[in-house]
């Protein structure tokens, strides 16, 4: 008897804004930025806790959690976002785009992607930075060709997001203002964040986001929690104390496995090194963006700062294995509609650069060698 079966399909149906991992079948969800997704493999997967270190001097970190959070609300997902002013949060969302993406501007000429800011480059300098990256990809160009926009929606971040389509979302949105909470009496850190897992985990169970739950998940929740452990969260402006935040992180960590959810967590940088490092150990996956805002790099014409790719999944979508081998250096840059994630190379000023030092470079010293050879230092007239 043969012990092939048939595989049958799934008696509980699929989640809105969600797709199967083409390597290991694993539920993706969108982060709402095509080149994002594509660096994670697809997306994010389900019962995944996502870490964003936030960027320094700038605010380029909340482009990525306003994709986040929209890409939840237009898909018809539920949404939990935990922080001070929430409601200024999801009033200052970017509006989705309809139709193609080439109508949002995707596909358009490197002038207009580039903007400098600054003096036009001379003639012969175009035409030498042009033919450079004229073959550097971005990050998503692989997938432009297949954009499942009922997955990934374009958004335009000089839009705001409609207000029919946030009182469509309804209760489906959750609002948790901590502005109040320090105002309620003692309240300690180890306190503030058991109160957190407390409205996690009742988000989670009274919306019926668990998996152990009947009926079946029908949707998916987005948890957002921006600046988590700023001194602003915390009592007098006390520093946070490091087992107390990698607690709270592995606590999610462990309801989440269990849920129909994800989480995007950030940080700001007022925390030291060591402790971000550690936290970083205790997420699922980190990513983190170094801005060049006062500092001067020779990419800044291009870019608006390095992308970092700390900590991938463990669920089998690393990127290698999903059609981006070889991925060095990511710049990431954003324009008055869009936020984009490209491979980095030279500039092309220090390209030129090292190949005439490396023309000028003799191949073999003729004094050198001779003269190690015969003993004396002077050319003979034999080299040739």
């Amino acid at each position: 008897m043969s012990s092939f079966r048939r595989r049958q399909a799934s008696a509980n149906p699929p989640i809105p804004g969600t797709r199967p991992s083409t390597h290991t079948q694993t539920p993706l969800t969108s982060t709402g930025c095509l080149p994002l997704d594509t660096l994670f493999g697809g997306g994010i997967p389900l019962g995944q806790l996502m870490l964003l270190k936030q960027d320094q001097h700038t605010a380029y970190w909340r482009v990525l959690m306003n994709y986040f959070l929209a890409q939840g609300i237009t898909s018809g997902q539920s949404v939990c976002v935990i922080a001070e002013s929430a409601e200024q949060i999801l009033s200052g969302l970017p509006g989705v785009v309809e139709g193609k993406a080439e109508d949002a501007g995707e596909s358009v000429d490197a002038d207009s992607t580039r903007e400098l800011g600054k003096a036009s480059l001379r003639e012969d300098e175009k035409m030498r930075i042009a033919w450079r990256y004229q073959n550097l990809s971005r990050v998503g160009d692989t997938v432009n060709a297949r954009h499942d926009t009922a997955y990934c929606h374009t958004f335009d971040l000089t839009k705001r997001i409609e207000e029919e389509r946030l009182k469509a979302a309804g209760k489906r949105v959750v609002l948790v203002d901590v502005d109040g909470w320090m105002n309620e009496g003692a309240m300690d850190e180890a306190k503030i964040y058991d109160r957190l897992v407390d409205v996690i985990r009742g988000v989670i169970e009274e919306g019926g986001f668990s998996l152990h739950s009947t009926p079946a998940p029908s949707s998916l929740l987005r948890i957002v929690i921006p600046s988590l452990g700023s001194p602003s969260w915390l009592p007098n402006g006390s520093s946070p104390s490091p087992k107390l935040l990698c607690r709270f992180l592995y606590t999610i960590r462990a309801i989440l496995k269990n849920a129909a959810a994800v989480c995007m967590i950030s940080i700001p940088t007022t925390l030291p090194q060591v402790l971000t490092a550690r936290l970083s150990h205790a997420s699922d996956a980190c990513i983190s963006l170094s801005s060049f805002a006062g500092v001067s790099n020779p990419y800044d014409t291009e870019y608006n700062g390095f992308f970092n790719y700390e900590k991938r999944w463990k669920v089998g979508t690393c990127v290698e294995r999903e059609g981006i081998p070889g991925v060095g250096a990511l710049g990431f840059w954003v324009r008055r509609k869009r936020f984009g994630i490209e491979r980095v190379g030279l500039p092309a000023e220090e390209e030129e650069k090292g190949r005439s030092q490396e023309t000028r470079r003799p191949l073999v010293d003729v004094k050198r060698a001779h003269g190690s050879g015969c003993g004396t230092g002077a050319e003979s007239k034999l080299d040739f």
